[in-house]
């Protein structure tokens, strides 16, 4: 490495400092550029921790989550990328993964207890008891009674 620089040195000895002011900006010029792409490129490419999301998403199963929310508390992505990493690692959005989790622990719920559908969707922080039924038809692909009443519970 030395002998490198030491050759440098000395080819730029034989050539005219005029020149090299004109190289020397523009090797300022082209690394500012590189350090440019190279940190829109680590921002655009930042790696998204699925498990830090997901267990945000655990700690978050009994109230309202919006989606800014958790964004800026599990990553530092903007929102765009956040989604997008997302999906590409998981095949669904986040949110779509929330209510999958809601949809999971509600089953937990109808099958070793005997609350309602509206106590469950209350828990999970859903006011409207129809909506969570038929979003948990939506995702089971069975309403809750019925998913219940095959359970034998």
């Amino acid at each position: 490495m030395a002998e490198e620089f030491q050759a440098l040195l000395a080819a730029a000895t034989r050539v005219q400092p005029e020149h090299l002011v004109y190289a020397a900006n523009l090797l300022r010029s082209l690394l500012a550029f590189a350090a440019l792409m190279r940190r829109q490129y680590t921002t655009r490419h930042a790696s998204l921790d699925i498990n830090r999301v997901n267990s945000y998403l655990q700690t978050a199963l009994t109230r309202r989550l919006n989606l800014d929310e958790l964004v800026s508390a599990t990553s530092t992505l903007s929102r765009y990328h956040f989604i997008r990493e997302y999906k590409r690692q998981t095949g669904q959005t986040p949110m779509q993964a929330f209510q999958r989790i809601k949809v999971s622990h509600a089953c937990y719920l109808l099958d070793i207890s005997d609350d309602t559908l509206a106590q469950i969707a209350a828990r999970l922080g859903y006011d409207d008891p129809y909506y969570f039924s038929r979003l948990f038809k939506k995702v089971m692909g069975v309403s809750p009674q019925r998913y219940r009443r095959e359970r034998g519970h």
